[in-house]
């Protein structure tokens, strides 16, 4: 398998488009702790590796299969990373809906960006009390708003790429505007798309509480 070449795909699609989220996974491990990270469709998003030291990448795409299997990778990380002690990343290069070959409730961040339906499908990684870091580009967030499961603990917003977390004003957000469209699993699995809420966010930070 042909290798990658490090700087120019995670430079590329990550540091050039100010889109590496590095400050919002550092300010996620300093407020809630954590050292297992599980990322479905991660493609070569690997910048939570470098904040913790446990990660399991999914994705199907060619280009991330060989990209985790360049060992130029880990020393890359191994340079990047913020903490002491070894590094333990896994891939896994298979379609997350069909399952994970990882044990239930064994990860203490499940991250959800840009891939679709994660919770739908992973939340079983999810340890109970863990966290759910999910956008709603393609309506995970809005599926996560009405899973029981979860619990609403924060919101996150970014200017130029740098990220702030906030617990403030929470009951603000996923709320219905005012044209009487109820939000169901079945509503998102039609539009594939986020609700349209009063109030917005780059991301939201779930607890598993059940």
């Amino acid at each position: 398998m042909a290798k990658v070449p490090v700087a120019k795909l995670y430079n590329h699609f990550y540091i050039d488009r100010k889109f590496e989220r590095l400050n919002l996974f550092r300010q996620l491990h300093e407020q809630y702790g954590g050292e297992s990270v599980l990322y479905p469709g991660s493609f070569v998003h690997v910048t939570p590796s470098f904040v913790y030291p446990t990660a399991v990448y999914v994705d199907n795409h060619k280009e991330a299969a060989a990209f985790f299997a360049n060992p130029a990778n880990y020393a890359f990380i191994e340079k990047r990373k913020h903490y002491k002690g070894e590094t333990t990343i896994c891939f896994h290069g298979v379609d997350f809906q069909t399952g994970i070959d990882e044990p239930d409730e064994s990860f203490d961040l499940l991250v959800s960006l840009f891939t679709g339906f994660v919770t739908r499908w992973c939340k079983r990684y999810l340890k109970r009390g863990g966290l759910l870091l999910v956008n709603d580009s393609q309506g995970d967030a809005s599926l996560a708003s009405i899973d029981p499961d979860f619990q609403l603990i924060a919101v996150g917003n970014q200017i130029d790429g740098k990220y702030t977390l906030t617990d403030a004003y929470l009951d603000t957000y996923f709320v219905a505007r005012a044209d009487g469209t109820i939000l169901t699993p079945e509503w998102v699995d039609k539009h594939l798309r986020g609700f349209k809420f009063r109030r917005m966010a780059d991301v939201y930070l779930f607890r598993r509480i059940l």
